[in-house]
């Protein structure tokens, strides 16, 4: 488009707006342009301020913020429970590193938006009209701190540069806070995973009057003992037993650590609807009391609020007059009884199930002990007994639903998961009814209470912990006794008689650990908040800042700013004199009251001219600088990174975070761990997730201001050399060029202080990356020297004959003597402080507070593991067949048998008959004399006729030994990954026992439940003649032995020995611990006989989470900061910046202040609207390419001196020169060589 006035600038032409122009009108035909370089004249924008590139990166950060926002969503999908998969350390680094590896890399690429946008500020300006010099020529930008050149350009209202700093300054912020946008968490994984349900409910042959006492014993244990229930039992839930089809559960112990086994089953539960009664008394009955033989004037009538009642007095005197506390009963809410309550008869009873029969329950004060309150029960006055009484009615569900189990590592418990509100109710089981299961518990808890010798109700609360005189006081406590004791044996009945054995085969889950990767909230909603401002900033460039169209051509390099020069002869006439003056001087001199403006002229010339008035500001200036040259001190110019306030730093600040590596590393592997972040807030990762990341970005920042001073030096310090070419000076500018590149770049040209300066940067921008992997978070099994203190020691009671008190198997109660049934039966794993044979003493982790009784700390909060070499006591018993043994009589008759001193069975102690077993020893048993001590400690006579009569004689004995043990802290139970081990030839008897110490062998009867019966022929029944409950767990409890095998004196011995060493290691640990406080008995089997504790040493293996370093991201780091300090080093000593410039060259008036006067700006030398080529066009025509350029001081006259200064000491000589002088950028004629080298 023509122009027809004499000149063009912004205020007639937008800075949006690129003007085309015509040929000049004095070439109309155009020849004169086919000469010029290319062919329309368009204004020259950088290629990063273009709107495709810079909608390029607009795209690209609405990418990355649609991708961080879909990373969350995937990572929180399903409550935060799937994650991101990382099969293997490849892709968890990946996934680490790669974030901030991004953002480094579109930071890399937005440093050159920024760089354009400081050097075209000042061009955008004057293009807009005549401009003040302070923010025209004098404007710079690019040496100020980026949050300084922010603050300035916000200030002056150049948002040009605001937006695109601001850029840059969230870039590095998303950089730093990407190293912590992920962690790593284990999450439980599903997989589909085929499943054996080894049993399902039938009820088709049950019979709830058969019920044996393995429900009682089982419920005792999780009750009284805090043992876990095996698989198929969870809180109210019964479901049937499964096991992934490849693998064999047996109990918990047997679960994968740390997986999950979801099923979808059947599941069975039962509870009771109890309500209290209301009592009355009614005064006109008269009923015969046939307990007393008395007559009582009235009776008891509780009532229910569905009219249910119950009026019988036997059943209230029992309770108040028989010794009871507590009595619970079945009885139909209509006066239904059952006939015959004895256990022994009640299976042939015809019981009709369709009747109301309720559960009803009393609690009061014994009665039985006093004969003044038998008097009260005869006189009537026996009404004003407080009576609690409630009455319960027994349901049951069927239901379907999921199931899961699992074991947590380091516990050998297993854990159970069924969640009510997602089961779905399924038809009842056929031939089941509540009331079948109410007096199929009465008969488990009647058979139970029968076996263990209870009589005064306590049975009937047994899962209570509460003592009965605080239930009796409590009406809803006792109800709750009542039906968490009922609950528990109905579903144990439900467990024992209804899953019957039918494998099948089912699809499940199997959830297995594994790592997974999450977007932490706090770094995604932080990014989010920079992605999304950062993309408003470039929207706004794009609206209002673009494009900058401004100059012909790129003026970053000292070749294209004296094209542009060339053809402003005015302007470069204003900074006549200035070439030795500072910036700071020049900006206090004339120059700062002119205007500059940019003019693109009708004929093409592009030219850059002061404002009004040009004549006499130059004028003025020249007269100042003439009259200023005789008394100039020189004052040269040294970037901020060659100087001792930033080199100290750049050696000192790298080294320094190397040592605190390698110190923090070393904490991390010889302590196994940094610090505990465990139970720490949420947000207390961040802290070594930032500062590593922030220290990181500092080192940058320093580095990155040698790597900024070297790439605005090297053209400069070719040009004080002297004779270089114009490839590495006047067309150089390294600022426009990517690191990567330029470090190449620089290496070509062999200028390696650059390209060492340039390579730190790289290997800064790499340390954010590495730093991002550091730290991780992890259980490194801290260790600690430790100490285990033993708070109690054995106490087997006196070793004589006819002790006078208490033996230690006679001091336990019905809720601990069951513990043998419940292992041998039950499959129970061994409680606190036993394994097999063996039992531990009761300890104590030094720092903490008193074990429980079930070994867990009251106050630790510690969690991992301990290892020590610890004592334990375990009981032994040696048999061997006595061939001594002779019998008389027949199989009709009987047979009398006898051996030696020790043992006889004569018609006194009647006659042997077939499948008879008797035995004695610990005292006398059977009727027969104690044997002399030096007798075995059991003789076990056996047999059913002459061939198969066996005599056993058993010595028991105990001895201690040292184990190797892992004992889990704070609960003190035995780690079921590392069994313990006895250590070889440890073993040692710390006291010789007699007989008497141990129990009986009838004694036994109280700590084994009596096994289901079995009919048939099977190998495994016993006749009923057989009694003895050691026998029946010989046969019928865990690993039990048929029979027929039994007859084998070896076998028998073996099996026997198992089950008497198992029973009585669980009497010792329940019934033989003492305190060390006070002396003992001496007279007592006591072990270790001491009242000082002894103390072991143990290794302490912390299990919670710490902070880990990473090996791999130290020795990086390292090696970076190394290589970074190296390459600083080589840069600051081969970039020579002394005495090199007068002045920072980043502003206009710098560089044309040393182009002033130059051949580089006269028309003469450079090719009218050579300022439209660009550098490849110029060097392509030959501009500047055959010359060599040096900066120093000419001759005024273009005569160079007749010699050269080559000393310092000859400074003074050549000062005196200066005036004759001019300091310059210029190229050399063939007869000029500048004397290049200072005159100071």
């Amino acid at each position: 488009m023509a122009r027809k006035s004499s000149g063009v600038h912004a205020a007639e032409y937008p800075i949006a707006y690129t003007p085309i122009l015509d040929p000049a009108p004095n070439s109309g035909d155009g020849k004169e342009d086919r000469g010029l370089c290319g062919g329309d004249r368009n204004l020259w924008t950088p290629f990063f301020l273009r709107r495709s590139v810079l909608g390029g990166f607009l795209m690209l950060f609405v990418a990355i913020l649609a991708s961080l926002v879909a990373l969350f969503v995937y990572t929180e999908r399903q409550g935060k429970s799937l994650g991101i998969e990382t099969p293997g350390e490849r892709f968890y680094y990946l996934w680490t590193y790669g974030p901030t590896a991004v953002f480094m890399i579109v930071t890399a690429g937005w440093t050159q938006v920024e760089y354009r946008s400081m050097q075209m500020m000042p061009w955008v300006l004057m293009f807009k009209g005549p401009t003040p010099a302070a923010e025209s020529v004098f404007l710079d930008y690019m040496s100020l701190l980026n949050v300084v050149s922010l603050y300035k350009s916000l200030q002056q209202k150049h948002f040009l540069v605001s937006l695109c700093v601001l850029g840059s300054l969230l870039l590095n912020g998303l950089s730093v806070i990407s190293t912590g946008l992920f962690e790593l968490d284990n999450r439980q994984i599903p997989r589909p995973t085929n499943f054996t349900v080894t049993h399902q409910f039938n009820a088709s042959n049950w019979n709830p009057l058969a019920s044996d006492a393995l429900p009682f014993v089982a419920c005792l244990g999780y009750t009284g003992q805090n043992l876990t229930p095996p698989i198929g039992v969870h809180d109210s839930y019964i479901y049937p037993p499964f096991q992934p089809v490849d693998s064999l559960i047996s109990n918990s112990s047997n679960l994968e650590a740390g997986t999950e086994y979801e099923v979808d089953l059947d599941i069975f539960d039962v509870d009771l609807d109890c309500e209290p009664t209301k009592r009355t008394v009614n005064t006109t009955t008269r009923t015969e009391d046939d307990v007393s033989g008395g007559t009582i004037k009235g009776m008891d009538i509780f009532k229910t609020k569905d009219g249910c009642r119950l009026s019988t007095i036997p059943d209230v005197i029992s309770l108040v007059n028989g010794g009871k506390n507590v009595d619970a009963f079945i009885q139909g809410c209509h006066g239904q009884t059952v006939p015959n309550p004895d256990v022994s008869e009640s299976e042939s009873q015809d019981i009709s199930y369709g009747y109301d029969w309720r559960l009803w329950a009393m609690i009061s004060p014994k009665m039985f002990d006093s004969d003044t309150q038998t008097e009260v029960m005869h006189s009537g006055a026996w009404q004003d007994i407080d009576i609690t009484t409630i009455v319960c009615k027994m349901r049951y569900n069927m239901s379907h639903g999921k199931v899961t189990i699992w074991r947590e590592p380091g516990s050998d418990t297993m854990s159970t998961s069924i969640k009510s509100k997602d089961l779905a109710p399924s038809k009842g089981l056929p031939n089941v009814s509540g009331n079948k299961f109410l007096f199929a518990v009465d008969q488990a808890l009647t058979v139970g209470s029968t076996n263990f010798r209870l009589s005064n109700g306590e049975q009937s609360v047994f899962a209570s912990a509460k003592p009965l005189d605080k239930l009796r006081k409590s009406p809803s406590d006792f109800t709750q006794a009542i039906k968490d004791s009922y609950s528990c044996l109905a579903r144990q009945v439900a467990k024992n008689e209804l899953l019957v054995q039918s494998p099948h085969q089912v699809q499940g889950m199997k959830r297995s650990e594994e790592p997974r990767l999450f977007v932490r909230p706090l770094s995604f909603w932080l990014m989010v908040a920079l992605m999304t401002t950062l993309i408003l900033a470039v929207i706004l460039l794009l609206i209002f800042q673009l494009p900058v169209s401004v100059c012909p051509r790129d003026t970053s390099s000292i070749a294209g700013l004296s094209t542009v020069f060339a053809q402003s002869p005015e302007f470069m006439a204003a900074f006549q004199g200035t070439e030795l003056k500072s910036i700071e001087s020049m900006e206090g001199s004339e120059l700062q009251k002119i205007q500059f403006s940019s003019h693109l002229e009708p004929d093409g010339t592009y030219r850059l001219v002061p404002g009004s008035e040009e004549p006499i500001q130059n004028r003025l200036i020249k007269s100042s600088d003439s009259h200023s040259m005789e008394n100039l001190q020189i004052s040269w110019w040294r970037p901020l990174s060659s100087t001792f306030y930033i080199q100290l730093p750049v050696v000192i600040a790298p080294l320094g975070v190397i040592a605190a590596l390698e110190t923090v590393y070393h904490i991390s592997q010889s302590s196994h761990g940094i610090t505990l972040v465990e139970g720490k807030s949420e947000y207390y990762h961040y802290v070594w997730t930032y500062i590593p990341a922030l220290v990181m970005f500092a080192v940058r920042c320093l580095f990155q201001s040698i790597e900024f001073g070297a790439r605005i030096f090297q053209p400069y310090v070719e040009l004080r050399k002297g004779d270089a070419s114009s490839e590495t000076t006047v067309f150089e500018n390294q600022l426009r060029k990517i690191a990567a590149f330029g470090v190449v770049d620089a290496l070509r040209k062999r200028q390696w202080a650059l390209a060492a300066a340039t390579l730190t940067l790289l290997l800064a921008a790499i340390t954010p990356i590495v730093v991002a992997g550091l730290y991780t978070v992890g259980h490194p099994m801290r260790t600690s020297s430790t100490n285990l203190i033993q708070l109690t020691r054995w106490d087997l009671g006196e070793s004589t004959p006819w002790a006078t008190y208490t033996q230690f198997w006679a001091t336990g109660d019905y809720k601990t003597q069951t513990v043998p049934a419940m292992i041998i039966y039950m499959n129970l794993t061994y409680p606190q402080w036993t394994y097999k044979d063996l039992a531990f003493p009761q300890l104590l982790l030094n720092g903490t507070q008193n074990a429980t009784q079930s070994g867990s700390s009251n106050a630790t909060s510690q969690h991992g593991f301990v290892t020590a070499r610890i004592p334990a006591v375990r009981p032994r018993l040696s048999c061997v067949e006595d061939k001594n043994l002779t019998c008389k009589g027949d199989a009709e008759s009987g047979y009398d048998c006898s051996t030696n001193s020790c043992f006889s069975q004569d018609d006194a102690e009647g006659r042997l008959d077939e499948g008879f077993m008797v035995a004695y020893g610990g005292g006398g048993a059977h009727g027969v004399d104690l044997p002399p001590s030096n007798c075995p400690t059991y003789y076990i006579l056996y047999g059913g006729n002459t061939a198969r009569h066996h005599l056993i004689a058993c010595n028991a004995s105990i001895e201690t030994v040292d184990v190797d043990v892992r004992f889990e802290v704070p609960s003190f139970s035995l780690d079921p990954e590392f069994e313990p081990k006895v250590v070889n030839e440890s073993v040692k008897e710390p006291f010789r026992t007699s007989g008497a110490i141990w129990p009986e062998l009838d004694k036994f009867d109280n700590y084994l439940a009596k096994a289901p019966p079995v009919t048939g022929s099977s190998t495994n029944s016993l006749d009923q003649s057989f009694a003895s409950f050691m026998m029946e767990a010989m046969i019928n409890g865990k690993g039990g032995v048929p029979l027929e095998e039994l007859w084998d004196p070896a076998t028998f011995m073996s099996r026997f020995s198992d089950i008497w060493v198992m029973c009585v290691t669980q009497i010792i640990n329940t019934g033989a611990r003492q305190s060390f406080e006070g002396a003992p008995n001496p007279t007592d089997a006591v072990w270790p006989n001491t009242t000082h504790a002894p103390v072991y040493q143990a290794l302490y293996h912390d299990g919670r989470s710490y902070l880990i370093q990473s090996a791999i991201s130290t020795r990086i780091l390292d090696g970076i900061l190394a290589g970074m300090i190296l390459c600083a080093l080589i840069a600051m000593v081969f970039m020579k910046t002394k005495r090199t410039l007068p002045k920072n060259p980043n502003s206009i008036a710098a560089v044309a202040s040393m182009l002033q006067g130059s051949k580089m700006v006269e028309t003469k030398y450079v090719q009218k609207r050579s300022e439209w080529c660009s550098d490849k066009e110029l060097r392509r025509r030959g501009v500047f390419t055959t010359q060599r350029f040096s900066m120093g001081w000419w001759n005024m006259e273009s005569k160079p001196p007749s010699t050269h200064p080559s000393d310092e000491s000859r400074s003074n000589e050549l000062e005196a020169q200066v005036r004759q002088k001019q300091f310059k950028i210029d190229f050399n004629m063939d007869e000029e060589i500048p004397d290049y080298r200072s005159p100071t």
